[in-house]
């Protein structure tokens, strides 16, 4: 099998995804050779030669890439597999893409669609983008939720402390809501709390950020967590804010990250976000870009242990399924296996390499 897409390091949404997908298949017993698109444009002769040529031999491909790349890889892939047969499961990133498909002129949308009929299987990572994607009169889609590693977490519960601990964990950037939850922030003061922020911080947003951070003492930025320690940084906290106002956001892999750390979470009620956070379940939903609206819902949280405890146990009851051997194994392969994706003379033998 072939896996085109980007691959962590760097540790960023697509990549960490794709780095889990890899390693999950090696060790399920799938014969994997990663396509690492990063940098392709230095070496794209090289890239592509390379690309297509162990594509054709494999005849099998898990296409995980964003918008970009499927809008090029994809019918290449299609046509280059006309005769003899390819198979491809197309992993489409992102929470817009049944909305970009019907935006086409009708030619293109017409040649797009027959692209995706032609796949064994469509993933998308919510329920809404499979039935959108199912109104365009596919049959061959399935909702695959973003996964992380099988983890058991270790230690004897959260370290006592005076303060409550919040976190916040994507790239930082206004489009993400770092501002809006820092002014929603600003009003709570009978409350004593640390705010924690890790992600990937953009050259071109440092400067505007470190003014929001300058006046305000209760928020830190604490660089970038690398995957493997994640979970064991998070099960510190307290609880995940996600203030995101990205309207294309598909399945949020920290969310499923909060499910797995066992942290209740306040997010925005934005694009397929009220799938993942069931408000008053385990989590609270807030209006994207609504300052009074997340303060609310952050004081309401913030001083109820009770309710913070119940959802907390919530959310981890929920983590069963975002783990790669639910995600993977269970659903991804079986269904692989229920279309007759394979043939008798596949070597189950785990090997990967990465070109």
């Amino acid at each position: 099998m072939m896996l085109i897409g980007p691959i962590a390091p760097p540790n960023w949404g697509p990549a960490v995804k794709n780095r889990i997908l890899l390693d999950a298949l090696s060790d399920y017993g799938v014969n994997v050779i990663a396509c690492n698109t990063l940098g392709w444009k230095r070496r794209a002769l090289p890239f592509a030669w390379k690309a297509i040529s162990q594509t054709v031999r494999t005849r099998r491909v898990v296409l995980s890439v964003s918008r970009g790349g499927r809008w090029v890889l994809l019918p290449l892939l299609c046509i280059l597999g006309i005769v003899p047969p390819m198979k491809i499961v197309l992993l489409p990133t992102g929470g817009l893409f049944a909305q970009e498909v019907t935006s086409l002129p009708p030619v293109l949308r017409g040649f797009y669609r027959w692209c995706l009929s032609r796949c064994t299987l469509v993933c998308p990572e919510t329920q809404r983008l499979a039935e959108d994607l199912r109104k365009l009169g596919l049959g061959n889609v399935i909702a695959l939720p973003n996964f992380k590693p099988n983890h058991e977490l270790g230690g004897n519960g959260k370290p006592a402390q005076d303060l409550l601990r919040i976190v916040y964990v994507s790239r930082v950037r206004a489009e993400k809501g770092i501002e809006v939850l820092l002014a929603a922030l600003d009003t709570i003061h009978d409350i004593a709390f640390r705010l924690d922020i890790y992600g990937i911080l953009r050259d071109d947003y440092k400067d505007a950020f470190e003014e929001q951070l300058s006046h305000r003492c209760y928020a830190r930025y604490c660089g970038v967590l690398e995957s493997k320690d994640l979970l064991e940084h998070l099960s510190d906290y307290d609880m995940m804010v996600f203030p995101t106002l990205c309207e294309s956001e598909g399945f949020p892999g920290v969310l499923a990250d909060a499910a797995l750390a066992g942290l209740p979470v306040i997010a925005s009620d934005i694009a397929a976000n009220a799938e993942i956070v069931r408000d008053g379940f385990n989590g609270l939903l807030a209006k994207p870009g609504d300052i009074p609206d997340w303060a609310a819902k952050l004081r309401l949280l913030m001083s109820d242990d009770r309710l913070r405890t119940t959802l907390a146990a919530n959310n981890r009851a929920l983590s069963e399924n975002y783990t790669v051997d639910t995600v993977i194994r269970d659903t991804l392969l079986g269904e692989l296996d229920r279309r007759g994706f394979w043939t008798r003379g596949d070597s189950r033998k785990a090997r990967g390499s990465i070109v």
